[in-house]
C-alpha cells in the first residue's frame, strides 16, 4: 500500500532505523533475520551472558582481597585509633563494593562456582574441587568479621567498627546470595559426590542367571 511504499522509500533513503528494517514492518508485512544476523545475534548474547558471569566472579575474587586488606586494618586501628579513618575508608569501600556484587549477582542467567581461575577446580568433575568455596569464604568470613566488629564496638564504644559490621553484613548477604543461585542452579552447595559404580557380580558375566534358573521344581 501506500504506507508501505513510503516506509519503503525512507528505508532505501536511509531514514528509516535498522529496527524498522530488520523487523521488516514494511506495510504490515515481516521478514525473518537472515542467518549471518542470527548467528551474530547469537554471538552477542553468548559474550554478554560470559561477561555477566565474569562479573560475579570478579566482584568475588575482589572482595576477598578487600576483606584480606579490612582484617589488616582492623589490627592497625585497634592498637594506633588515630588511623581510624583509614579503617572507616576500607570498611566502606567494601560495603559499597558488596553492594554492588549483589546487583550482578542477579543479572546473569547462569552464576559460576568462583573457583573457575584455578586449572584443577575448572575441570573437576566431582569431589573436593568442585565445591563453590569462594561463596562459602565470602559467607562465613563476613558473618564472622561483622561479629568481631560489634565485640569491639561493644568494648570501645561506638566508632569505625560500626562500618566494618555493615561490610560484613553486607559481604555474607553476597556470598549466602550465590549460594542460594547455585543450589536453585544446580541443586547443591556443596561438593559433586563421586559417581556409584554398581558391584561386579561375582562368578559369571554381568546378568548371567544363576545355577539353576529355569528348571522346573522337582
Amino acid at each position: 500500500g501506500a504506507g508501505g511504499s513510503g516506509d519503503l522509500g525512507y528505508a532505501q533513503m536511509g531514514l528509516v532505523g535498522p529496527a524498522v528494517q530488520v523487523n521488516g514492518r514494511f506495510g504490515g508485512a515481516t521478514s525473518p533475520l537472515s542467518d549471518e544476523d542470527a548467528f551474530k545475534a547469537s554471538e552477542e548474547n553468548l559474550e554478554t551472558a560470559a561477561e555477566m558471569t565474569q562479573a560475579v566472579r570478579f566482584s568475588g575474587t575482589v572482595l576477598l582481597a578487600v576483606r584480606i586488606v579490612a582484617a589488616a586494618v582492623t589490627l592497625v586501628v585497634a592498637t594506633t585509633p588515630e588511623l581510624g579513618v583509614l579503617g572507616a575508608l576500607v570498611y566502606g569501600g567494601g560495603a559499597i563494593a558488596s553492594a554492588f556484587a549483589i546487583v550482578s549477582l542477579v543479572r546473569p542467567a547462569e552464576v559460576p562456582r568462583g573457583c573457575e581461575c584455578i586449572a584443577p577446580c575448572a575441570t573437576a568433575e566431582f569431589g573436593p574441587l568442585t565445591c563453590p568455596w569462594m561463596p562459602w569464604i565470602l559467607s562465613v568470613w563476613g558473618c564472622l568479621s561483622a561479629l568481631i566488629a560489634v565485640i569491639i564496638a561493644a568494648v570501645d564504644g561506638p566508632g569505625v567498627q560500626l562500618v566494618d559490621v555493615a561490610f560484613g553484613l553486607l559481604l555474607a548477604t553476597f556470598g549466602f546470595s550465590w549460594l542460594r543461585r547455585l543450589k536453585l542452579q544446580d541443586g547443591r552447595v556443596l561438593f559433586l559426590p563421586a559417581p556409584k559404580i554398581a558391584p561386579a557380580p561375582q562368578g559369571g558375566e554381568a546378568g548371567a542367571a544363576p545355577p539353576g534358573a529355569g528348571l522346573a521344581p522337582t
